[in-house]
């Protein structure tokens, strides 16, 4: 959570609450330690992490503070209330996990494709196939660099020498004009 986003909490928190104080003596904790606590957080519970428990952190500290807590907070209280949250964080996801395994009688049988499966597979690949083959030259070659070679808009804009708007409208209506002709030929819900 950046400093924008904090601040909004805590105008909110303050108005919310009544005591300015507390919601002011979070958001300058915060705002002192918030590169450390990002790179903490980061380090045990990865990039994509470490934003969810910086912001369950200004939570609790907000918590504590509204309920009679300490008029500012010091590094060493920051990093005890950072540990409980990764612990926290870390207890969810084992838990997640385990309760989304099942185990699987080995008598079930498996959900191995047909014959049938694989013919109709290949019978959509093949409407597929001709949708692409059947797209403006332009629009075909825009979905086969952003889809087939994994490029990303802006370098398909780069390498064409065309506007990034230009790239995306021909994606689009490549897009478009696909799923169009796998509707007539009535694919379009697969």
């Amino acid at each position: 959570m950046r400093s924008e986003q904090r601040l909004e909490i805590a105008q909110t928190e303050r108005g919310k609450f009544g005591d300015p104080r507390a919601a002011a003596a979070v958001e300058a904790a915060m705002e002192a330690h918030d590169r450390r606590l990002r790179r903490y957080f980061a380090q045990l519970l990865g990039v994509d992490g470490a934003d969810d428990a910086v912001q369950e952190l200004y939570a609790r500290l907000l918590h504590v503070a509204r309920n009679g807590g300490p008029d500012s907070f010091s590094l060493g209280y920051l990093k005890r209330a950072a540990e409980s949250v990764v612990f926290d964080i870390l207890r969810r996801r084992r838990t997640r996990r385990t309760r989304d395994s099942v185990e699987l009688d080995p008598e079930t049988p498996a959900d191995a494709p047909t014959p049938f499966d694989h013919a109709r597979e290949r019978q959509r690949l093949n409407h597929l196939k001709d949708a692409i083959l059947n797209l403006p030259p332009l629009q075909r070659r825009v979905l086969t660099m952003h889809r087939f070679e994994d490029m990303s808009l802006a370098d398909i804009s780069r390498e064409m020498g065309v506007p990034l708007r230009t790239v995306q409208r021909q994606m689009m209506n490549a897009l478009a004009n696909c799923r169009l002709h796998l509707d007539q030929r009535g694919w379009s819900d697969q």
